[in-house]
């Protein structure tokens, strides 16, 4: 059996171009250590929302995958994706609780400390084009 140890959470932003905010979440995701901060007043979803189609869909999602980029609703319900619709209405939750102000957004979350720099670097690269600004690391909010 294994002993559970405590770890230290720290506290961290994410603020990211607005044009590079899904590719960043992305990158957050697959890093699997950030729990973004959930508001409780998203609702159900736009019509052609990926929850509103999770929703239509029979069965449970086998799991929940994210694509990279974004995909055909249409094309996922009419094939029974639910895992990647699963991923985008976790994702669609996520976005709705951005802060936007200008060209950036940002949310706030909990990370392990020991994993802050690593994913920090993880999506620093996001949405880079040579014009705008980084996406921010995680750090201290």
């Amino acid at each position: 059996m294994r002993a559970v140890v405590p770890v230290r959470i720290q506290r961290v932003a994410i603020v990211a171009p607005r044009e590079a905010l899904r590719e960043t979440l992305v990158r957050i995701a697959e890093a699997g250590c950030v729990e973004i901060d959930r508001i409780d007043d998203v609702g159900s979803g736009e019509p052609d929302s990926a929850t509103r189609r999770l929703r239509r869909a029979r069965g449970e999602p086998e799991g929940v995958v994210l694509s990279a980029l974004p995909p055909d609703l249409d094309a996922l319900e009419r094939a029974g994706r639910t895992d990647l619709l699963a991923g985008e209405a976790q994702l669609e939750e996520r976005l709705a609780g951005t802060v936007r102000r200008g060209a950036v957004a940002a949310l706030a979350g909990w990370c392990p400390a020991a994993e802050v720099p690593a994913t920090a670097e993880r999506i620093a690269g996001a949405g880079k084009s040579g014009d705008g600004p980084d996406p921010s690391p995680c750090g201290p909010s």
